[in-house]
């Protein structure tokens, strides 16, 4: 009986994500995108990977291809010189950065900080499929390689540092932290209302 219980109730979260999904075209580039539509709001399923020029790196450590993973941002090239939550950025016309709030519902939406992480990645039902390549610094250097994955947002909480959403590996858990904004990290877009 509690087997059936456990299966139905994960049947039901899985449903309860479950939204509508789409594509998109990045006009500058020509770059298809997958997104997913979670609660009322439209997120990009893949990571950015346009190059903004300065500040944007390649993730090209063991051979992970841009399509798989993206291009990682310094907070500035994310931001391209604005300075207000929820600027466009680096993003595609009619998308924009997400602030702290909009990841911090997300992961509210996703069933909170616990268990939101294991929503998020490959294979969960929020259909974000974030992968875990690790994170790269501005000096070309790798930590934590493949325990862990960051996404700016577009909240400034200093001169120096911003704040960005971490997803494990091998934790269902994801949460915020404060990060230097010479660090490289992804970006996911939010649709424009």
């Amino acid at each position: 009986m509690k087997v059936l219980l456990f299966l139905f109730f994960l049947f039901a979260t899985a449903l309860s994500y479950a939204q509508d999904t789409g594509e998109f075209v990045d006009a500058r580039d020509g770059h298809h995108y997958k997104t997913v539509k979670l609660g009322d709001t439209w997120w990009m399923a893949e990571n950015l990977a346009f190059d903004a020029g300065e500040g944007t790196y390649l993730y090209d450590w063991r051979c992970i291809e841009l399509e798989e993973e993206g291009r990682k941002y310094t907070w500035f090239a994310a931001m391209q010189g604005q300075k207000v939550e929820g600027a466009r950025g680096v993003c595609p016309e009619g998308w924009r950065l997400p602030t702290k709030e909009d990841w911090k519902s997300l992961v509210e939406h996703l069933g909170g900080e616990k268990i939101a992480g294991r929503e998020l990645k490959e294979g969960g039902a929020s259909k974000m499929e974030v992968k875990i390549p690790g994170r790269r610094f501005s000096d070309g250097s790798f930590r934590v390689a493949r325990s862990e994955t960051h996404f700016w947002s577009s909240t400034s909480t200093g001169t120096e540092v911003a704040w960005a959403l971490i997803v494990f590996k091998v934790l269902d858990q994801s949460k915020g932290y404060e990060y230097h904004k010479e660090y490289v990290k992804s970006v996911r877009c939010i649709k424009e209302e």
